[in-house]
């Protein structure tokens, strides 16, 4: 059943191949045609004895058959030219058989004629189908490209975001109508760097450069471009869009304003406890402590409750230490009547005596005092790396350097276990919640005073802290990011 249905298919997909145009009323001239050639060799020359002129012979009135069929195969292809000189072939048999009342010498070329005719139908068909599949190829990718172009175009004018093209002189051929409106005139035969303040290479290299412009109502947008070079007909031109980041910033500000405020009240908060418990009762277990060492030295005391007194008085001192380095860690006072280089010194000191780490500290340039701000923000990085060496890391020594050459640099190394900095959130975390935490205050901290932070680390090799601030770095939480101005 199956192979039955197969042959039918293959029948039918045959025959839709050889039809013939038999609804087309221009195939049906051409038949005609064939007959009329049939009858005038038929009735003309057999029958009314006409002869043809300058000797020619008349088996060659058949060659006039190749009109209708070549002019088919032309019009109709292979299923008219089959078809023509089919209905030729049929029409001579007659003439072979019947009319002629028997086979002639004259009939060989007739039929010679014929096979070439049938011959030329079929080659002539057959390159006509080709020419014409070929032709459809191209038509139908024509139509494909220009509906791609149209699609691309529609898309390059209905995006949101200005667009523009770039020839290889750096030149705007083409914008969007985006564009045009930011920018208030067409851009078009304007070199980019004119309008936009930056160069194409810059776009290149994979650097996202913030610009500004200024659209056409007088508002300042921000923008960040992003290329991508293409070809076509042999040439390359660059697509540049401009995306919008104006709001993204706005709000990048306002939470660098709201952390720099917070950071602020939180150290102004560590300041003023600080100071009350410098001013208050530190003085009073100060006070405590000389009194119970007065009361001690009294002669009329017994042996017994002076040494009670000299036991309560080393409690006292014990816990006026602790509370002193309470105080040192809320606020050390010697960062704001010193300078960073002595509260960094009183620090690394206090930290190997705590520790009984080997802790030093080293000074590159010429010291000098910053900026309160970032003297604050580069002791709580070292303060912060410094916990994290003792608690995490199990380092056995820790070296301090901070450079005053070319800016300020702080960098804090140990010889811990290290670790493997989280791609996740790209601080890492050196075997604690808390210490990653610390991590990304310690980053926050550098934002907000304008400077860099840079973490380097791996399992068993240590830990580099690396904070930077630049030449003339004002106060912590007075910076902002400012992007290139458009021309």
């Amino acid at each position: 059943m199956r192979r039955v249905s197969a042959f039918a298919a293959a029948a039918q997909r045959l025959w839709r191949a050889v039809a013939p145009p038999v609804r087309t009323p221009q195939f049906w001239v051409v038949q005609g045609g064939v007959l009329g050639v049939i009858v005038l060799d038929e009735l003309g020359l057999d029958t009314l004895g006409w002869q043809l002129p300058l000797g020619i012979p008349r088996y060659l009135t058949i060659s006039l058959l190749f009109v209708p069929v070549v002019y088919a195969a032309l019009n109709f292809g292979t299923r008219g030219s089959i078809a023509t000189a089919a209905w030729a072939t049929a029409l001579m048999l007659p003439d072979w058989t019947i009319i002629s009342h028997g086979w002639k010498s004259g009939n060989w070329g007739e039929l010679v004629n014929v096979l070439v005719l049938n011959g030329v139908a079929i080659i002539v068909g057959q390159r006509v189908e080709h020419e014409r599949a070929a032709r459809r190829a191209a038509v139908g990718a024509l139509q494909a490209n220009a509906a791609a172009e149209a699609r691309y175009h529609a898309l390059f004018e209905e995006q949101h975001a200005p667009v523009f093209v770039v020839d290889e002189r750096r030149v705007v051929s083409e914008a969007n109508a985006a564009a045009t409106q930011l920018l208030g005139a067409p851009p078009t035969g304007r070199q980019i760097g004119e309008l936009l303040g930056l160069r194409v290479e810059q776009l290149l290299d994979g650097s996202e450069i913030p610009v500004t412009v200024e659209n056409a109502a007088g508002e300042v947008r921000l923008f960040v471009p992003r290329g991508q070079m293409l070809q076509s007909d042999g040439h390359e031109f660059l697509q540049l869009v401009l995306v919008d980041v104006t709001e993204q910033h706005r709000r990048q500000v306002e939470e660098q304003v709201y952390a720099a405020r917070l950071t602020a009240a939180q150290e102004e908060e560590r300041r003023r406890i600080a100071r009350e418990l410098h001013d208050d009762p530190l003085q009073t277990q100060t006070f405590l402590v000389r009194s119970l060492e007065e009361l001690a030295q009294a002669p009329e005391l017994p042996g017994a409750l002076v040494t009670t007194l000299r036991h309560d008085r080393d409690l006292a001192d014990e816990v006026g230490r602790a509370l002193r380095e309470v105080i040192c860690s809320l606020r050390p006072p010697l960062l704001d009547d010193l300078g960073l280089v002595p509260a960094l010194r009183a620090l690394t000191a206090d930290v190997g005596v705590w520790t009984g780490l080997s802790v030093a500290l080293r000074v590159r340039g010429e010291e000098r005092r910053v900026a309160s701000g970032d003297e604050l923000a580069l002791y709580r990085v070292a303060q912060e790396a410094l916990v994290n060496a003792m608690r995490h890391a199990e380092a056995a020594h820790i070296q301090v350097t901070v450079d005053f050459r070319e800016g300020v640099t702080l960098r804090v190394r140990d010889d811990g276990r290290g670790f493997t900095p989280g791609i996740q959130t790209g601080l890492g975390t050196a075997g604690s919640e808390t210490s990653g935490l610390g991590l990304m205050g310690m980053r926050e901290r550098m934002t907000q005073a304008g400077g860099s932070l840079r973490i380097r680390s791996r399992p068993g090799q240590g830990t580099v802290v690396d904070a930077r601030l630049p030449e003339g770095a004002g106060a912590a939480g007075h910076r902002s990011h400012r992007p290139n101005r458009a021309a």
